[in-house]
């Protein structure tokens, strides 16, 4: 998961629309680390269909298995050919800095991605869980979209909060049309959540056409969770710095994790510009 690209040079990262500015971080636990999480799914919706105003709560949808979800390794080298720096810490805190927009963008990367850097997603991901409801007449606006998706995961049985996931380079067009509101570093449309992370992949659901220019595919899922392991510097004896080549190497790692709700997921291309 390294083959996204972050400059940082100090202060605190800009995380805002990010995906781990707005999802709910999993109960630390040590094991995820080792054996992934599961997540047993609540709403399967078609065919399965509980009647509304009935007396008792919905049930789960029967015979759906836990599906997992598998950790991944981020890293982020803060390298240099301009000179070796007199304090070596120096470079282990800009890998760190580094590390905390990598690993939020290398999150939404894989959850969007069916095959993060080239390698088939071994966790469930919005692309293959997602079905295609892009309207027969073609891509409708952002704002048509998103009812259409709103309306199709309700009809699925998804209940409260929902989290809407587009391009970054969508925000300006989500907000000359007024519907967001910001929250701190999280984009509100109402009560649902907008992620417009860097890191998404604005890949097409299985078996949909990818994206043309001024496109974008627009997503619907549940409250996503994530979760990210201890930072560690790798170095060698010489922590990564060699003065006889004039180059620092200092990369620091993490392990990372995702979840959500893999039912009542929807696409739809969207007509941006």
């Amino acid at each position: 998961m390294g083959s996204l690209d972050v400059a940082v040079t100090g202060g605190a990262p800009n995380l805002l629309g990010s995906l781990t500015a707005a999802a709910r971080l999993l109960p630390e636990n040590a094991d995820w680390e080792a054996f992934g999480v599961s997540y047993v799914p609540e709403n399967c919706g078609f065919p399965w269909v509980w009647q509304a105003c009935t007396v008792g709560e919905k049930p789960l949808n029967p015979g759906v298995d836990a599906v997992e979800f598998k950790p991944f390794l981020v890293e982020y080298n803060a390298q240099s050919c301009a000179g070796i720096p007199g304090d070596w810490q120096q470079y282990a805190d800009r890998a760190k800095r580094g590390l905390a927009v990598r690993a939020g963008n290398a999150i939404d990367f894989a959850l969007s991605s069916s095959a993060p850097d080239g390698q088939p997603n071994d966790s469930p991901s919005l692309p293959t869980t997602a079905t295609d409801v892009t309207p027969g007449g073609g891509p409708a606006s952002i704002l048509n979209t998103v009812s259409g998706l709103i309306q199709e995961a309700y009809a699925c049985g998804a209940t409260g909060e929902l989290f809407i996931h587009a391009p970054a380079w969508t925000l300006p067009h989500w907000l000359a049309s007024t519907l967001l509101t910001q929250v701190g570093l999280v984009f509100k449309l109402g009560p649902h959540t907008v992620v417009l992370d860097q890191g998404y992949a604005n890949e097409e659901p299985t078996g949909g056409v990818p994206a043309g220019t001024g496109e974008a595919w627009i997503y619907v899922s549940g409250p996503v969770e994530y979760q990210t392991g201890s930072i560690q510097i790798l170095e060698d004896t010489t922590k990564g710095v060699s003065p006889r080549l004039n180059r620092a190497n200092v990369i620091a790692a993490q392990l990372a994790i995702y979840r959500f709700d893999p039912c009542c997921i929807y696409a739809a291309l969207a007509k941006v510009c």
